[in-house]
């Protein structure tokens, strides 16, 4: 065979493997990006749930200077959990305005829960020293949640503890100082947080567990 066709034989055969793995490569490329495509979608999906989930608590925020609230994540949570449990839940929600409720159980309640409530932004963050101090030393004898948090627990999240419920707790209580004054977020506070009992039967806000006693001794 003629040198001549050899040599043109064994170049086409290059470009041929050449060919070959130029796709190869390319294949590979393309399941090595697939991987950070699919990782940035999902960080898009997060991103685009949290500036959902903070727009819409934001906007409730802002109707609750004004607007008394119809429900909260718990009162939702008890109701779900009574239907899962088949337990009888009966809600009792009225909410009674700031002026009609006693200075004095206002000033209680601040003391007992909150005490520095009208001087911090929504964290008090001696409570929050003292408490880490005694959880290293294996005796807590109180929680250092402000009258900010707790609202804010049982307005949009839940009675669950978790590092994740945590940090979005903290997350939304300085967006609720800035938008709710502390007279507000007081009145809030009374008429929705839960005391007494946790159970689905039991457990009311300082306005349901005192309006009889408020419209006799407190008016």
């Amino acid at each position: 065979m003629p040198s001549f066709w050899i040599r043109q034989k064994n170049s086409f055969s290059k470009v041929i493997l050449c060919y070959k793995l130029g796709a190869c490569d390319q294949s590979c490329c393309k399941r090595k990006t697939r991987k950070p495509a699919i990782f940035k979608r999902f960080i898009y999906c997060v991103l685009a749930a949290a500036v959902a989930f903070y727009s819409f608590v934001g906007v409730l925020l802002v109707l609750s200077r004004w607007i008394d609230p119809p429900s909260t994540t718990v009162q939702i949570e008890r109701r779900l959990a009574s239907l899962v449990q088949r337990l009888p839940y009966k809600k009792q929600y009225s909410f009674v305005p700031l002026e009609r409720i006693s200075p004095q159980l206002q000033h209680a309640v601040v003391a007992a829960e909150d005490g520095r409530f009208f001087q911090h932004h929504g964290f008090d963050w001696k409570e929050i020293r003292n408490a880490v101090g005694e959880d290293l030393e294996g005796h807590r004898s109180r929680g250092a949640s402000t009258i900010t948090q707790q609202l804010v627990r049982n307005l949009f999240l839940s009675t669950n503890r978790s590092v994740v419920r945590k940090a979005v707790e903290f997350s939304i209580v300085p967006l609720t100082e800035g938008i709710l004054p502390k007279k507000r977020i007081l009145e809030l506070y009374l008429n929705i947080v839960e005391w007494g009992a946790s159970d689905l039967r039991r457990g009311s806000s300082v306005a349901i567990l005192l309006r009889g006693t408020r419209q006799s001794h407190y008016a």
